[in-house]
Parts: C-alpha cells; sequence; structure tokens
C-alpha cells in the first residue's frame, strides 16, 4: 500500500512548482531593439534592428542631408548601460521617423497582441511591456522633440498611445523646460530639467489592462541597471482607458538638423530586458584569413568567425592600414576592387561585437595581383562563352553548340537572384547588368542539356 504524502509536503511542492512555472513564464526577453548598426546614411529607408516589419520611413521621404542621419561620431552613452552600433540625429521641418512593429501571428510580439478594429496591436490585456532608449536634445526651446509608441500610423499625431521628450508648451514648468510622459492626450511632466547636451535613459512600464498604466522612470542608477532590479519610484505616470494599443514607434527630433539625438531603442517584457549591462569583454579576431585574386584587379577575402561572449555583429576590412570596409552579415567574404595588377596588398580583418568593442588584434593576409588574368578572356564551358569578365554595363554570351532552352541567373554575395534570364540554347545573347553594384556575382546557366556555374565581376 502506498503511504499519502503529509499535506504540508504536498502544498510545498505546488508552491515550489508554481514559483517554477512563474519563472520560466517571466524570462527575461528582449522583443524589439534598434541601435542602428548600419553605415552612416540618410535614415530613411535604413533597415536593421530586430522586431520590425519593415525599414524607417522619414515624412515625405525626406533624405536630406544634413536632417535625420544614421552618424558615427560622438556616440550616446549612459554609465552602465550596453550600447552598440551608432545612432540618429535630426531633425528636419519638424518632420517625423517613424517604423512599425511586427506584429504577426508568429512574430515576435505573438504573446500580447489584441485586436482592435480588426487591427493587431501589442497590448494584450494583462501583460506587461517595458520600453527604453536614450535621448539629448542640443536645443533648449520649446520646441517638439520626443520619441511617442502609436497606436495607429507613426505619422499620425493623433493616434499617440504613450511618449516621451518635450511637448511644447506642455512642457513648460515657471516657463523652464522639463522631461515629460504622455500618455493619450494627456502630459505628465517631471521635476527633471531638460539639460543641454546630456543624453537621459528613459524607461516605461506599461501595464495594459481595462485601463493602461504608463510609469516612467528615468534616469535609472548603475546599481540598478547592473542588478536588473526595476525602480519603485517612478518619475510620471499617466492612464488611459481607451483601449489604444501600440502599433508603430515615431521619433520627432525638432525643425533643424542635429537638434538632438536618439538611439538604443529595447522593448521588452522586463526591466532586465531593456536595460542590459554594458559589456566589456573584447572579441577575437579571426584566426585565419585567406585570399585570392579575382582577376588582375580584384581580390576575394574569405576568414573564419571570431569569437566573443556576447555576439559577433561584424567585422571592418582593412587595405594596407586604411578602413575600406564593414562586412555586418554572416557571409565572412569580401569582394575588393579597383586594385592594381601585379601590386601587392596586405587586408585586415578586425572584429566588433555587439556592443561595438573591437578585437584586440587585427588577422593578415597578403596578396599579390597577377599581370593579366584569364578572366579577361572568355570563360566557355559546355558550349557557351561568357565575356567580358570583368564587365561594367553587360557580360554577352556566345553559344557555339545546342545546348537546349534553359535560364542564366545572376545570384548575389548573400544567395539572392537578382537577375533571372531565358536562353534559347542557340542564339548568341547579352545580359543588361547595369543596374547591379559593384561586386563579385555567381552566374548561373541550367538549360536542358548544361549545368554550368562561373565567378562574375561587375565593375
Amino acid at each position: 500500500m502506498k503511504k499519502k504524502l503529509p499535506c504540508k509536503v504536498l502544498i510545498f511542492l505546488g508552491l515550489f512548482i508554481s514559483i517554477i512555472r512563474l519563472e520560466a513564464q517571466q524570462k527575461d526577453t528582449l522583443l524589439g531593439y534598434e541601435s542602428f548598426l548600419t553605415q552612416p546614411r540618410p535614415l530613411d529607408n535604413a533597415p536593421g534592428g530586430r522586431g520590425w516589419n519593415q525599414s524607417w520611413y522619414v515624412q515625405n521621404g525626406d533624405v536630406s542631408i544634413p536632417g535625420y542621419q544614421v552618424v558615427d561620431t560622438a556616440k550616446l552613452t549612459y554609465p552602465g548601460l550596453k550600447v552598440t552600433g551608432n545612432f540618429i540625429t535630426g531633425g528636419r521641418a519638424y518632420l517625423t521617423a517613424g517604423r512599425t512593429f511586427d506584429v504577426s501571428e508568429a512574430g515576435p510580439f505573438k504573446d500580447y497582441i489584441k485586436v482592435v478594429d480588426e487591427q493587431r496591436k501589442i497590448g494584450k490585456e494583462d501583460s506587461t511591456i517595458w520600453v527604453s532608449f536614450l535621448l539629448k536634445t542640443t536645443v533648449n526651446r520649446p520646441e517638439s522633440f520626443h520619441v511617442t509608441l502609436s497606436a495607429g500610423n507613426y505619422l499620425d499625431p493623433k493616434k499617440v498611445f504613450a511618449g516621451f521628450g518635450c511637448f511644447g508648451d506642455s512642457s513648460k514648468v515657471n516657463n523652464e523646460l522639463v522631461w515629460t510622459l504622455r500618455v493619450d492626450t494627456n502630459y505628465y511632466r517631471t521635476a527633471q530639467p531638460v539639460v543641454l547636451g546630456q543624453t537621459v535613459l528613459a524607461v516605461m512600464r506599461i501595464k495594459f489592462s481595462a485601463v493602461d498604466t504608463v510609469s516612467l522612470f528615468l534616469n535609472p542608477t548603475g546599481t540598478q541597471i547592473s542588478s536588473g532590479l526595476a525602480p519603485t519610484a517612478f518619475n510620471a505616470r499617466g492612464v488611459t482607458g481607451k483601449n489604444l494599443g501600440i502599433e508603430s514607434l515615431a521619433v520627432l527630433l525638432g525643425n533643424g538638423p542635429k537638434n538632438g539625438s536618439f538611439d538604443e531603442f529595447r522593448i521588452g517584457n522586463s526591466f532586465r530586458s531593456v536595460v542590459p549591462v554594458a559589456d566589456i569583454t573584447l572579441p577575437v579576431a579571426p584566426v585565419a584569413v585567406a585570399s585570392s585574386p579575382f582577376g588582375n584587379s580584384a581580390a576575394v577575402l574569405t576568414w573564419e568567425k571570431g569569437m566573443d561572449n556576447d555576439s559577433i555583429w561584424g567585422y571592418f576590412v582593412f587595405q594596407n592600414k586604411v578602413l575600406i570596409d564593414t562586412v555586418f552579415s554572416k557571409e565572412r567574404t569580401d569582394t575588393i576592387v579597383g586594385l592594381t595588377p601585379g601590386a601587392t596588398y596586405t587586408f585586415g580583418i578586425t572584429a566588433f561585437d555587439a556592443s561595438g568593442n573591437l578585437s584586440k588584434d587585427t588577422t593578415l593576409t597578403t596578396i599579390t595581383l597577377p599581370l593579366v588574368t584569364d578572366l579577361a578572356r572568355s570563360t566557355s564551358s559546355e558550349g557557351v562563352a561568357f565575356f567580358p569578365n570583368p564587365a561594367n554595363h553587360k557580360i554577352s554570351y556566345k553559344v557555339s553548340q545546342n545546348i537546349g532552352v534553359g535560364m542564366v541567373s545572376i545570384i548575389d554575395q548573400v544567395g539572392n537572384v537578382v537577375i533571372n534570364q531565358s536562353i534559347d540554347g542557340i542564339a548568341d545573347g547579352n545580359i543588361d547588368i547595369s543596374s547591379l553594384s559593384a561586386g563579385s556575382y555567381i552566374l548561373l546557366v541550367e538549360t536542358e542539356k548544361v549545368s554550368y556555374h562561373q565567378l562574375m565581376l561587375k565593375q
């Protein structure tokens, strides 16, 4: 006969299992992130980050420089906070920049979705999300300068769910500009004055229910960041009962270029997930780099993966100690064009991690290009020849025997088919490659009688 466990033991086991389940449900998860890990450029149409369903858009498609742009100088920092990539500055003519979240059924916010007027939005009842970002202003006048979460299109100021920054006269106390929380159409001013050139870390906790509550925690301490324990005292708090939800992010940095800066936007399920501790561990450079000629005026570099305690985000490519390229993809290859036939070059690869730390060492490789190259002549295989290679505006092909009906495809370094053109197998022809960027490609021929590929260089 089996003995029954005492009631107290059963209660203890039940509590223990409940705690384990609760901890599993509350695992710190970063749902969306933007660190502008891209090269300096206009912000409009800039890709990157995660948790989004489209690239950045600047109102009217504005690409003016100076204006809303990604820059890599004087980066925003905050004591103890992990900071990666670059940042953006702006604004321009009170234009708004924005981006919509990925609220698809399989997206990162799938457990936080509610449907409002047949639209999927972040804001499931009884759920909580945290948001953080860095913001800095260089002008001290009552103009619009803020970051907002929108219940609809980020260009519609009437759709604001919650936001932080300066909201004109609504952010003034005794003629002094103070940092302000906005919830729906109401403004909640903090006691923190806006200080020119000072970077602030804004953290918002949003509890969704019949009445949504937004709490602002401004400038958490280094101890709070390192411990991951959320502050208990808020700087401002607001509520709304309009069942709005969140669809997009909007950034308005004022009227003139370099009015202010924005960076490190994070959205997650906990305080710890949106204020990660700074990473100071340097990555390890690739242990080996290989180089090979591509024609007589280009070189193809390949290297092994670097190592880091966090993650390798990319590699800097140096030519004779001068930075010439940045590789963000996982391909770990780069084609260097425009080189001098017969010359000797030394290339180096330096790894950088998600926090922007550079590897202490740079892995080097040296190559001497040939004076002449077979790639400058036609390369023939299985009855078809393509020339010239390297090519500029078009590449021609000559058929010496019937190779059958099929396709000629040009594939980029990431594996995307960028050009597809039919071939009848008996007639010569041309392929227009003027729309391609300079670099190396794979030229693939697939017909009834031939399966053939070769490297192609676009100048």
